[in-house]
């Protein structure tokens, strides 16, 4: 239900007005381009400063070189601080930090792709389980025996070839 009110809200909306309600919305922006710029901030107050600082440059000014906010920092739509938005104040907000969200396929939000999640994840914890009850020395064997069979398909099929 709430995905269909959520699309209705979403339609005919404004690429900066659907990030203010993913903000609105408590929704984070992209946690992997976040956890990287984290960690650069971290490597960069801990070793010397970078070729691009010596020149005079700020860090993270190569960011639109890369690619990675195609609109600049014309298409941020404030701070976090007016948005309430827990990043680091002051720091701007840009549409394209939610490109992970805006981009998804609506199929990843159907029943059937959440009951195929499920069902993964139960084949991953029992293979776990089982993989977890055997020793090394079984693990060992096992994984030779693989090899020696797939060794001996190779074996004929050069013979035959």
């Amino acid at each position: 239900m709430f995905y269909c009110l959520f699309v209705s809200v979403l339609e005919n909306k404004s690429r900066k007005d659907i990030v203010r309600l993913l903000i609105d919305r408590k929704y984070d922006p992209d946690p992997v381009k976040t956890w990287k710029e984290k960690s650069k901030r971290q490597e960069g107050e801990e070793g010397a400063e970078t070729p691009g600082e010596a020149n005079g440059e700020q860090a993270g000014d190569g960011e639109a070189e890369n690619g990675d906010d195609e609109e600049g920092v014309e298409g941020a739509i404030g701070t976090a601080s007016e948005a309430a938005f827990g990043g680091t104040k002051g720091a701007l907000i840009r549409p394209a930090n939610y490109d992970y969200l805006m981009g998804m396929a609506f199929w990843n939000l159907s029943k059937e792709k959440k009951d195929e999640l499920l069902r993964q994840r139960d084949q991953k914890r029992t293979e776990l389980n089982l993989l977890s009850k055997m020793t090394p020395d079984d693990l060992w064997l096992k994984d030779l025996d693989e090899f020696m069979e797939k060794l001996d398909v190779l074996k004929y099929s050069s013979l035959l070839g």
